[in-house]
């Protein structure tokens, strides 16, 4: 059975010491993102990170509603920013946690487990980033065993056709019997009257 990468995202509302332009598009994006409204949220974040590009808070709210919106590459972008810029250990944790469920969406399984690793190196007793890590290690596992299993298949039968194949060789050879068929009716017609011959 397999399990389940834990999600854990957070919106930070930690005190700001950004200008009140970038502090109201950033509360209007914690309003937009609470009530759910994750496109309206992106854009207020977007407005934010753009009147101070070192406003890692922004920066990891943007990758929150990024992620809400199923864009985990980009998401994985606006984290990986905060989490360079970030002085917070928590914060800066969080950003690499969250970058590592990004990638789990997109079954990066190396990259979640380098991001899991980073959140750990900074909060070592963060349970959920440890069972995540130790869930991608095995997911990763187990891919990688099916694919030494499917390799070995392969080099142990390989001559196994698949069934585009043996539909593709089926069609050859129908044609060529056909094609076979057609000229013995050419040479009887051509021998005289096509009458049948006892064998």
């Amino acid at each position: 059975m397999k399990q389940a990468i834990l999600v854990l995202l957070f919106i930070s509302l930690y005190g700001f010491t950004a200008s009140a332009q970038d502090d109201a598009a950033l509360a209007r994006g914690n309003d937009f993102y609470r009530r759910q409204l994750f496109e309206r949220a992106e854009d207020q974040y977007r407005e934010a990170v753009n009147a101070d590009p070192s406003n890692t808070i922004a920066q990891y709210n943007l990758g929150n509603a990024l992620y809400q919106q199923k864009k985990f590459d980009e998401a994985v972008k606006w984290y990986s920013s905060a989490a360079a810029g970030e002085k917070d250990i928590v914060q800066k944790s969080s950003a690499h946690y969250n970058a590592g469920v990004s990638h789990v969406r997109q079954n990066d399984l190396e990259s979640a487990i380098e991001s899991f690793k980073s959140a750990l190196r900074l909060t070592p007793y963060d349970k959920q980033a440890r069972e995540n890590l130790q869930k991608a290690m095995l997911e990763l596992k187990k891919k990688q065993d099916q694919q030494k299993q499917a390799q070995k298949e392969r080099e142990k039968n390989p001559s196994k056709m698949n069934q585009d194949q043996a539909n593709k060789e089926l069609e050859r050879l129908q044609e060529k019997e056909k094609k076979l068929q057609n000229r013995i009716q050419k040479q009887n017609k051509e021998q005289g009257g096509g009458g049948a011959k006892d064998w």
